[in-house]
This record gives C-alpha cells, structure tokens and sequence, in this order.
C-alpha cells in the first residue's frame, strides 16, 4: 500500500507537467487560430469591399481614417487602408499609397471607386473627393 501511493505521489509531477503541456499546446493553437482570422480579416476580408463585384476600380476599397490617429493607426495596419490604390498601382509602394490617393480622388468618383471613412459606427462609403 504504502509502495503504491509513493509511486503515485512520484508520478503525479511528471502528469502535472504534461498536462500544462498539453494545455500550453491547446490554447497557442487556439491563440494561432484566432490571430489567423484577424489576419485574414483585416488583411484580406475587409480591405477588399464590397465583395459583390470584380472589376478595376471595384474588388478593393480605400479606407480614410480621420483624425490626429490616422497617419498612426495607417503604418500599424501596413498602409492596408489604401488597399484599392495598391490593386490600381501595384508598383508603387505601399507608402506612397496615400499621397497618390489624394492624387486620384478625382478618378477614383468618377469610377465610383469603394472609399469609406472609419467613423465610430463603421465604415461610412464616401466620395473621395470629399476627404
């Protein structure tokens, strides 16, 4: 009896370990499967409205981000807010995007380009020349 629970008092750190092991494992996979549909989201999903057409001027969207955050909040999302300007211009840098998008606003209404403004409640579709 007394072997008995010393072998199970031996073995309960090497279970104890494996255990936070395997719950480690559990939650980086579930930690990697929720920033893959963030990614995938923010740089895939959203800067590619409106999702119902193909088209030049219309299978991507440039987001303007108004106030003191926008040249801030534009670098951390890796200048994907111009996201249309880079489908338009593929060879132009992405951070250049934004000095050429004010640039084309012109075209860009006349082609009825997809331009929101970030706004509190979401995103608000515009004419770019109203920036």
């Amino acid at each position: 009896m007394l072997g008995y629970l010393a072998g199970t008092i031996l073995s309960i750190p090497p279970a104890v370990r494996r255990i936070k092991q395997l719950t480690h494992h559990a939650k980086t996979h579930q930690a990697e499967k929720i920033q893959r549909v963030i990614r995938l989201k923010s740089f895939a999903y959203i800067v590619h409205r409106p999702h119902n057409s193909m088209g030049r001027y219309v299978d991507a969207s440039t987001m303007v981000i108004p106030g003191l955050l926008s040249t801030l909040l534009t670098v951390l999302w890796g200048y994907q807010d111009y996201r249309s300007i880079h489908h338009l211009f593929p060879k132009v840098s992405v951070y250049r995007c934004r000095r050429l998008f004010n640039e084309v606003t012109d075209r860009m209404d006349q082609m009825k380009a997809a331009v929101y403004r970030l706004t509190w409640g979401g995103l608000r579709r515009i004419n770019a020349m109203k920036i």
